[in-house]
C-alpha cells in the first residue's frame, strides 16, 4: 500500500513544506515590498504579476513534465521559488529585483501547484489516486494555511520578514530534496 512507503510520506512532506512557503510568501508579497518603501501601486503590481506568472508556471510545467521525469521537473519548480527568495535575501530592494522575483517566484508557484496531482499519479498509479491525492493535498493545504500566519507572526515579533524568508528558502530546498528522494528511492536488496 502506497501510504506505507517512504516515498508517499516524502511527497506529503514536500508539498507541506512547499505550500507553507509558497502561500506564506504570496500572502506577504505586497506588505514585504511596501515595507521596503515601494509605493503601494507598484507593490500591488508586483503581487499581481507574481500571481499571473503562475499561468506561465502551469503551462511550462505541463510541457516539461511531458518530456522529463516529473520528479526532476517538480524539484525545478521548488528551486525557482527558492531562487526568488534567495534573490530577495541577497539583494536588498531595487526595482529590477522586484520584477525578477515576480517572474521566478510566480512561475515556480504555478508549476508546483499543477504538478502536485501528477506527482501522486505517476509515482503511485491511478488505482487509489483520489485517496492518496486527498492525503497529500491535506498536508499541502495545511502547510499553505500555516505559512502566512507564521510569516505574519515573525514580522510582528521581529519587525522584519528576514526570518520568514530564511524559513521559506529552507522549506523550498527541503521540499525539492524530498521530491527527489521520493521519486528515486533506493531499491532494497533481496536476501
Amino acid at each position: 500500500m502506497a501510504s506505507k512507503t517512504l516515498s508517499f510520506w516524502l511527497i506529503s512532506a514536500a508539498f507541506l513544506l512547499g505550500f507553507f512557503a509558497s502561500i506564506g510568501m504570496l500572502g506577504h508579497v505586497h506588505p514585504y515590498f511596501a515595507g521596503l518603501g515601494v509605493d503601494e501601486a507598484t507593490a500591488a503590481a508586483v503581487y499581481g504579476i507574481t500571481g499571473n506568472m503562475g499561468i506561465l508556471g502551469k503551462l511550462s510545467s505541463g510541457y516539461l513534465s511531458d518530456r522529463l521525469p516529473v520528479g526532476y521537473v517538480t524539484a525545478l519548480y521548488f528551486a525557482l521559488q527558492a531562487a526568488g527568495i534567495l534573490l530577495l535575501l541577497a539583494l536588498s530592494g531595487g526595482t529590477a529585483v522586484m520584477w525578477v522575483f515576480a517572474v521566478l517566484y510566480g512561475t515556480g508557484m504555478g508549476g508546483m501547484a499543477t504538478l502536485q496531482p501528477l506527482v501522486v499519479a505517476q509515482r503511485f498509479g491511478r488505482a487509489f489516486f483520489a485517496t492518496l491525492f486527498g492525503v497529500v493535498a491535506f498536508f499541502g493545504y495545511s502547510g499553505g494555511a500555516a505559512g502566512p500566519l507564521v510569516a505574519g507572526y515573525l514580522y510582528t515579533a521581529t519587525g522584519s520578514y528576514h526570518w520568514a524568508l530564511i524559513i521559506f528558502l529552507f522549506f523550498f530546498a527541503a521540499g525539492a530534496v524530498c521530491i527527489l528522494f521520493a521519486w528515486f528511492p533506493r531499491k532494497s536488496r533481496k536476501p
